[in-house]
């Protein structure tokens, strides 16, 4: 069994509310001249001035081909270069800056005393800043809340008007045995007509605690892993790519907890994480 170890939301101290926690797009486009603050989309204009229109289908492959799992594999390499002492302040001093890393809360406020930046962004919290609920579910990470709600049918909201399916996303649940084997796939897993079932997406920004730990007490009884790409998993890119989430490297955990089917998945994006936990409630 795991024990519940997430976290609740915690009230953050007056002093670190007081400075505004901008984004690094907001804060270097502060810095650069007007002439080249522009968006992605307004590189479009010339092309839809001389009548050529691409399309969405289009574009949406030849971002699929994006050498994304390159970069993010060339970025964890990165993190694990051993920095020399006399560099680690001022360049993790940026990289606190640029996503507002809240080392009041680090375990080890020193910057001095982190060898490379994967031991920045895997830092541990001091033991005072999570506060952890005693209700039978919590958050397992920091992070923003993309979306939540009941499935349904075997259908999930990835964003208004567009979902992708359970079967999908979770695999096969060979794993509970074969007299299972061709049933629905709610009845596979183990969910009846009286259960509902409700997901979680959790997305962890560069600048969040990238810990993250069980949000209830829960059986895992399987694992599955799914390679594929590593496509960001922002809210902009989500409407645009259906199936998003299916696409993406993933680990699956499966299991039960004290009402039924649980569910924690792990989905990897362009350097950074996503977290889908499903619940029977």
């Amino acid at each position: 069994m795991c024990k519940a170890s997430g976290h609740s939301g915690v009230q953050r101290s007056r002093k670190w509310l007081s400075v505004p926690r901008l984004s690094i797009r907001r804060r270097f486009s502060q810095l650069r001249p007007p002439f080249l603050r522009l968006r992605s989309w307004q590189l479009l204009k010339p092309l839809a001035k001389a009548g050529l229109q691409p399309s969405t289908r289009v574009s949406r492959a030849v971002y699929a081909r994006a050498p994304t799992r390159l970069l993010s594999r060339l970025w964890g390499l990165l993190n694990e270069v051993s920095l020399p002492h006399w560099l680690r302040r001022p360049l993790l001093s940026m990289y606190v800056w640029a996503f507002s890393v809240n080392m009041e809360e680090a375990e080890e406020e020193d910057l001095n005393r982190y060898r490379n930046l994967g031991e920045l962004f895997r830092r541990p919290l001091k033991p005072t800043a999570r506060t952890i609920s005693q209700q039978n579910l919590v958050s397992p990470c920091d992070g923003r809340v993309l979306h939540c709600g009941r499935t349904r049918g075997s259908q999930i909201e990835q964003v208004k008007g567009l979902t992708y399916s359970l079967e999908n996303f979770l695999g096969p649940q060979d794993w509970r045995g074969s007299e299972n084997i061709g049933l629905p796939y709610l009845q596979q897993l183990g969910i009846r007509p009286s259960n509902r079932l409700f997901h979680h997406v959790v997305y962890l920004a560069p600048g969040d605690y990238h810990r993250f730990h069980s949000p209830a007490d829960w059986s895992i009884q399987h694992r599955r892993h799914f390679p594929g790409s590593l496509l960001s998993v922002s809210p902009h890119v989500a409407r645009w790519v259906p199936g998003l989430f299916c696409q993406n490297e993933r680990v699956v955990l499966s299991g039960l907890w004290q009402f039924g089917f649980f569910s924690l998945t792990a989905v990897g994006a362009t350097m950074l994480d996503l977290f889908i936990f499903m619940v029977i409630l």
